[in-house]
């Protein structure tokens, strides 16, 4: 069994595989915004692999975009696991997907290993968008060349830049309600405006990428059923095929521990 680890930039999601490479997700989510401790994560996780009767994993495959928790965890995880542990990173080329960066190692490596599943390894041209702690845009045209994408802040840190920089602009923290039409106070205006925002971002990526030949956008992250109900009711470009997979991490990361283990 393989335990896969989705480290981003504010919670740690986890998944198993078996030998038919069906991903679970595991229901453990381990928020680390405020610090990270990765004796409690590993001992989190080992516990709801024990309640669940799932077994202990063979392999732990590990996506981090924090140098440092990765550090801490590879640190740690011998003393709850007796496994061999994958890092993934960002490559400059896989199959025939091909890395824009000069550098690649200064992409997160969540953004290289959605589009590595999204893509099928650049065989399928895409958009990826993750809708996460920051929102990403990523674009891949026939043939598997990474045209560029786009990182700006997420809906939850748009609204925390805005309340604590304003001062007679108040908003709750309830971003369950997608709604674009103009508010009639303070809160509904606050929301509204920044679903609108991010929904007028996203429908401007998917005109060009249509415009590149691109016919099929991926939505993951923690926002993503927020962002693409509306621009599905929307339908202004009915010639996009709009997908929403929460996996999708996972899944390039299963591809890249299946490539290193090839290796050995």
């Amino acid at each position: 069994m393989n335990l896969l680890l989705d480290v981003g930039n504010s919670r740690i999601k986890c998944a198993i595989s078996n030998e038919s490479d069906n991903l679970v997700p595991l229901n453990v989510s381990i928020n680390h915004r405020d610090g990270f401790n990765a004796e409690n994560c590993w001992l989190n996780i080992r516990q709801c692999l024990e309640v669940n009767q799932l077994g202990l994993p063979s392999i732990i495959g590990i996506s981090c975009v924090r140098p440092s928790v990765t550090e801490a965890l590879v640190d740690s995880a011998k003393c709850y696991f007796e496994a061999e542990l994958h890092i993934a990173k960002t490559q400059k080329y896989h199959k025939q997907l091909i890395n824009s960066y000069a550098v690649p190692d200064t992409m997160g490596v969540d953004r290289w290993l959605a589009m590595l599943a999204a893509t099928r390894g650049g065989e399928q041209a895409a958009m990826v968008i993750d809708c996460g702690t920051a929102m990403t845009i990523d674009l891949v045209a026939s043939g598997g060349q990474h045209l560029g994408g786009y990182i700006v802040a997420g809906l939850e840190n748009q609204l925390s830049a805005l309340l604590s920089n304003t001062e007679r602009v108040f908003a709750g923290d309830n971003l369950t309600d997608t709604l674009v039409t103009p508010g009639q106070n303070t809160q509904a205006c606050v929301l509204n405006g920044l679903y609108a925002q991010a929904i007028a971002f996203i429908e401007q990526q998917i005109q060009f990428a249509l415009s590149q030949g691109i016919t099929e956008t991926w939505f993951t992250g923690g926002n993503a059923q927020k962002l693409i109900q509306p621009i599905k009711m929307r339908s202004l470009y009915p010639e996009m095929a709009l997908n929403h997979n929460d996996l999708l991490i996972f899944e390039g990361l299963l591809t890249s521990l299946q490539e290193d283990r090839k290796k050995i």
